[in-house]
This record gives C-alpha cells, structure tokens and sequence, in this order.
C-alpha cells in the first residue's frame, strides 16, 4: 500500500496484546534525498476514547489527541511538570484498529509527520490545525491490564484531562 510517496505498509500485526504497524521507506525516492525532516515521535496518553469517522472519499479516520508529560527537577529539586497536548489523525486500516482497541488514558507510542491544515467552519471563519498523521504506533497499555493494576473502581487514568468537548467541535467532518 502507497503512503504519500515515501513508505509503504509493511505489515499490520496484531498478536497477544500488540498491535505494531511496521513502515518501510523507499530509500531511493525518501528520506534521504529530501530536502527536510517532518517527523514526531510521541508516547503519551490518550485524552478520549476514540471515534472512527468517515471522510467524503469513504476512507474511516480517527481524530484524537495525546497528552504527553515532560518532568525534570527544578533549581529547587522540586519536581516540576509540563503537559503538551498533540492532535493526531488516523487513516483507512489502522483507524479501524484505534476504534476497536484504543480508549481514553490509553499509554501510546506514535510517530509519523506533522501536518498544517486550515478550513472555514460554520461561521465562515478561518481554523487552523496542526495535527501528527499517525504512520507508526503501539498500544503500550491495554484496558485489561490498567483496569488490573488501579481497580475497577478508580479512573483508569489519573493524569492531565482533556478539555472537555461540546461535541461541535468546528471540524468539517
């Protein structure tokens, strides 16, 4: 399978709780011979469980975003944090997979390119986005195991909450 000219679908594996989708790169056309890198590399959480949309074309997406959490010791040696939140965008074969296994507070690794989009909402004004099209990605937890580990009773993950969505959220889809 063709992904924007620069890689091709390996291999999609989904055996005993892992789900890895393997990328290959055309040396030859890619990454080597271009002018720049557009690459993140991200393992946070998920801040919602996911939706699988569909696009005009027919092609399933997922639209999540990610929190990931950076900690250091300050001047003090008191423990400081920063929260960073990333749009992610999913496509065909692996958004039905996130709509099947992701879920909020999920820990996921991701990687792909960045991409910077703009459409006009239904107010008819300007929206920008920046959002990481998801080509590689592994589900580091699994709703069994986090249910295990803090109790049926408590949250499933404790860490940064995602604004909250009046479900309008200005996308075209």
């Amino acid at each position: 399978m063709h992904v924007l000219g620069l890689s091709y679908i390996k291999e999609i594996q989904i055996r005993h709780k892992r789900c890895v989708l393997s990328v290959d790169f055309d040396l030859h056309k890619g990454v080597f011979g271009m002018n720049g890198v557009n690459r993140q590399t991200l393992i946070g959480h998920l801040g919602s469980d996911v939706e699988l949309k569909t696009l005009p074309s027919g092609d399933p997406v997922v639209n999540v975003s990610i929190a990931v959490t950076d900690t250091w010791k300050g001047k003090d040696g008191e423990e400081q944090k920063n929260t960073n939140w990333f749009k992610l965008a999913i496509f065909k074969k692996p958004a039905e997979i996130w709509e099947k296994h992701a879920f909020k507070g999920q820990k996921v690794f991701v990687e792909g390119p960045t991409r910077n989009r703009s459409y006009d909402n239904a107010e008819g004004d300007k929206v920008y986005v920046s959002e990481v099209l998801v080509r590689a990605f592994q589900f580091l937890t699994w709703k069994d195991d986090v249910t295990a580990q803090v109790g049926e009773s408590q949250p499933a993950f404790g860490g940064p909450v995602a604004p909250e969505s009046t479900g309008n959220d200005g996308l075209p889809f």
